[in-house]
């Protein structure tokens, strides 16, 4: 109804616009920088409040396939939705996110992988706190975040301030 409706406007009004082609010269302003942008083809927020509204009235094969598709931190998400809970940190691609922000947790938030792509670095300590946007998840429990100054960086999901299994 219109209360859906208005909740899906909020929401997609919340989302990080697309970056604009106007540059900051035809503005005559200061250069503002831009923010990271969720991949192309996840889910948007009314997209997930869609399915939220819809999953009860699913057959089971339905529920069980968008399961599939959704994964664990998809499930969780849309359980959240289902009972009004909009808070909450998931490990999604398009999901804006923050890097722990204490030392001695973010290091050991690495612990499982000793290779450099997924393990811990002096670069990527550099990146504790900071916030970014997930670009894919893969089954190891690793994203691909992008960061507003454009670097992707990957990461096991336990760097993940807030995460949750």
């Amino acid at each position: 109804g219109a209360s859906l409706d208005a909740a899906r406007r909020a929401l997609d009004e919340a989302a990080p616009a697309p970056s604009s082609t106007t540059s900051s010269w035809d503005l005559g302003a200061a250069a503002v920088p831009s923010r990271a942008q969720p991949p192309k083809g996840c889910m948007t927020p009314s997209e997930w409040l869609d399915l939220a509204t819809k999953y009860n009235d699913m057959n089971w094969v339905a529920q069980w396939q968008t399961n599939t598709r959704i994964g664990p931190q998809g499930q969780r998400k849309l359980e959240a939705l289902r009972v009004g809970d909009k808070a909450g940190v998931f490990v999604l691609p398009g999901e804006r996110v923050r890097l722990l922000g204490s030392e001695y947790a973010y290091r050991s938030s690495f612990r499982r992988f000793q290779d450099e792509q997924n393990g811990f670095t002096e670069a990527k300590l550099k990146r504790m706190g900071q916030e970014c946007v997930i670009q894919a998840t893969f089954n190891d429990d690793t994203l691909t975040c992008a960061f507003d100054d454009g670097i992707t960086v990957d990461f096991p999901f336990e760097s993940i301030q807030g995460y949750q299994k």
